[in-house]
């Protein structure tokens, strides 16, 4: 059995930085959704082994998104972001 991945998902200037770390390499597909469920960014990022960041352009309208995360083992890891 895998662990829980650790991801992180903030805001910073105009980009929203996803950290990961004590995962193995693998592919990441990151989508980000409005409120009212419509998909505002989808991305496939390449993870390696230990501790990586990764920065996506944040959406350019303000208001609060849900970000997923689904491992490669299907797995997803979800959150909040708040554009202000």
């Amino acid at each position: 059995m895998q662990n829980q991945p650790n991801v992180i998902s903030f805001l910073q200037g105009n980009n929203i930085i996803i950290q990961t770390n004590g995962m193995t390499d693998e592919d990441l597909k990151i989508n980000i959704y409005s409120m009212d469920g419509k998909k505002i960014i989808s991305k496939n990022i390449l993870i390696f082994k230990g501790a990586t960041s990764y920065s996506i352009p944040a959406p350019i309208q303000k208001g609060l998104y849900i970000v997923q995360i689904i491992t490669a083992n299907q797995e997803s890891i979800n959150g909040k972001i708040l554009i202000d």
